[in-house]
C-alpha cells in the first residue's frame, strides 16, 4: 500500500507520516508546509503547487490524506468547501482514494481559540461537520481525529505547549485515526 500525505504542521509534528507507515506497514510519503492550505496547493505561483502536483504524478497511490490549514473548516466554509473539492478531483484523477483527516479544536481555554471568536465546542463541532460535508460531497473517506481529541483531551496530554499543535499522544492518536480510516 502507498500513502500520499498532503498538508501542513498537523501533519509533520511528531512525524505522523512515519508513524502511520509503522502501523501499516504501507511505504508513506509527504508533501507538507506550515500553515499551509488546500489554496496554496491550488495557485500555479506557490511552490506548494509544483509540489503537490509532482508528487500526486509520482504515483500510484492508493490513498492521499488531505490535511487543510486548521481553522479554515470553521472560519471560511465554503472556501474549504470548494477547494477540498478540487484537490479530491486531483486525487481521483490519479486513481487513489482521498482521505479527508479532520483535524480538532484548538485548546479549550487558549488565546489560539479566543481569536477565532469561537467556543471549543463551537470550534471542534464546525470542523467535524465541514469536514464531514467535504467527504460526503466527494465520496472521500472522513478520518474523525478531532472527535478522538475531544475525547482524549482531559486523559491525556494531546496537544503541544502552544495549544494548537499535537503533542506525541495527539500525534499517535492521529496515526492510529487516520490508519483505521484507510484500514477499514
Amino acid at each position: 500500500m502507498r500513502i500520499l500525505m498532503i498538508g501542513n504542521s498537523f501533519t509533520f509534528y511528531h512525524d505522523i507520516p512515519r508513524q502511520i507507515a509503522a502501523i501499516t506497514g504501507a511505504e508513506v510519503h509527504s508533501v507538507t508546509r506550515g500553515g499551509a492550505a488546500f489554496s496554496d496547493s491550488l495557485k500555479p505561483e506557490d511552490e506548494l503547487h509544483d509540489r503537490v502536483n509532482a508528487a500526486l504524478q509520482n504515483g500510484p497511490w492508493d490513498y492521499v490524506v488531505l490535511q487543510e490549514q486548521s481553522s479554515r473548516p470553521v472560519l471560511e466554509k465554503e472556501i474549504y468547501l470548494e477547494c477540498a473539492a478540487i484537490m479530491c478531483r486531483k486525487v481521483r484523477q490519479v486513481g487513489a482514494v482521498p482521505v479527508i483527516y479532520g483535524t480538532w479544536a484548538y485548546r479549550e481555554g487558549s488565546e489560539k481559540l479566543q481569536k477565532t471568536g469561537l467556543t471549543y465546542e463551537e470550534m471542534a463541532q464546525g470542523l467535524r461537520a465541514s469536514h464531514m460535508q467535504a467527504a460526503k460531497d466527494n465520496d472521500a473517506l472522513f478520518a474523525d481525529v478531532g472527535s478522538v481529541f475531544t475525547a482524549l483531551r482531559d486523559i491525556v496530554p494531546v496537544y503541544e505547549d502552544d495549544d494548537f499543535h499535537p503533542a506525541p499522544a495527539g500525534a499517535v492518536a492521529s496515526a492510529f485515526t487516520l490508519a483505521k480510516t484507510m484500514l477499514g
